[in-house]
């Protein structure tokens, strides 16, 4: 059985308000629905302008009335319908919104969560590097100092980066990493380190009135 275009829209009309309707479907649909509309006001007026002509009587009266009850019924079918898919595109719109909004929440938020993993996982590891370039802080002042007084006697001590790889230098050389890391230095007790048999289980840089100021 060949399915009639208005029994067709109707069926369209109701898969738009299934949990699974798309904004856009819908928007189309309610383009249609609007066009329909229009052709049915103006069936429903003809209809209604035969109907009343006195000229009618009798079966063709009766008929001319159903035609003009049924197009005016269809007519106004066809508006309640334009109005409720209008809604129905604005409320898809709203959802689907809603949608991207909480995917990109939940990307947004696992992101952040392995970000926050990895700094706990690297936090000791900082720690160890920053106390460690605080005795370097420390040593070099202490190699300038005997450079200056006693290279001659008892040969020049080259400071501690000097034979460093090329990455580890250039990074160091540059101030602001150096800075930060002294910075994390004072906020941070030295961790634990491991060692071998007969090693001291922390290293400290302890401080004193005659330890070297920090700069």
């Amino acid at each position: 059985m060949t399915i009639k275009p208005a029994e067709e829209l109707d069926g369209r009309i109701a898969a738009v308000f299934s949990d699974d309707a798309k904004s856009g479907d819908a928007a189309r649909l309610l383009t249609e629905v609007k066009e329909a509309t229009s052709a049915a006001e103006l069936a429903a007026e003809t209809a209604r302008k035969h109907a009343l002509d006195p000229l009618l009587s009798g079966d063709d009266l009766k008929l001319a009335r159903r035609e003009m009850d049924d197009a005016a019924f269809k007519q106004d079918r066809l508006q309640e319908a334009s109005a409720k898919l209008a809604e129905r595109v604005e409320a898809l719109k709203a959802l689907e919104a809603d949608r991207r909004m909480r995917a990109e929440h939940e990307r947004v938020l696992a992101e952040r969560d392995q970000l926050a993993e990895a700094m706990e996982r690297i936090a000791n590891p900082i720690v160890q590097i920053a106390h460690t370039v605080r005795r370097i802080e420390i040593c070099d002042r202490e190699i300038g100092r005997l450079n200056a007084t006693s290279a001659a006697k008892f040969g020049h001590i080259p400071l501690v980066l000097s034979g460093a790889a090329p990455s580890i230098a250039a990074m160091f050389q540059e101030g602001v990493v150096w800075d930060a890391f002294i910075a994390v230095a004072r906020l941070q007790s030295p961790p634990v380190v491991s060692g071998g048999a007969g090693a001291k289980d922390k290293l400290r840089v302890k401080r004193s009135a005659s330890s070297p100021a920090a700069v």
